[in-house]
C-alpha cells in the first residue's frame, strides 16, 4: 500500500474512534436524563403517597396496598384514572 492510502486509513480510523466516543457520550447523556426523569417521578409518587395515604414506612405502605389490591381488582383501580 502506498503512503497516501495508509494515511487515509489512519485518518478514517481516527474519525471512527472520535465518532464512537461521541456516540458513547450521547448514550450516557440520554441514560442520565432517563435516570433523572425516573428519580423525579419516584419522588413525586412518594410525595403523593405521603400526602394522601399517610404511610410512614415503605412496609406500612406495602401492607396498605396489598389490602387494597386483595379487595379491588387492579383493572377497576386503573379505570379510575383513565
Amino acid at each position: 500500500m502506498s503512503t497516501n492510502t495508509n494515511e487515509t486509513i489512519k485518518k478514517l480510523d481516527e474519525q471512527i474512534a472520535q465518532l464512537q466516543a461521541r456516540k458513547k457520550s450521547l448514550e450516557n447523556k440520554e441514560k442520565q436524563k432517563s435516570k433523572k426523569e425516573r428519580t423525579k417521578l419516584l419522588l413525586k409518587y412518594g410525595e403523593l403517597t405521603e400526602k394522601y395515604l399517610e404511610c410512614e414506612t415503605p412496609e406500612e405502605l406495602e401492607k396498605f396496598l396489598i389490602k387494597i389490591l386483595e379487595n379491588i381488582p387492579v383493572e377497576k383501580i386503573k379505570s379510575f384514572y383513565k
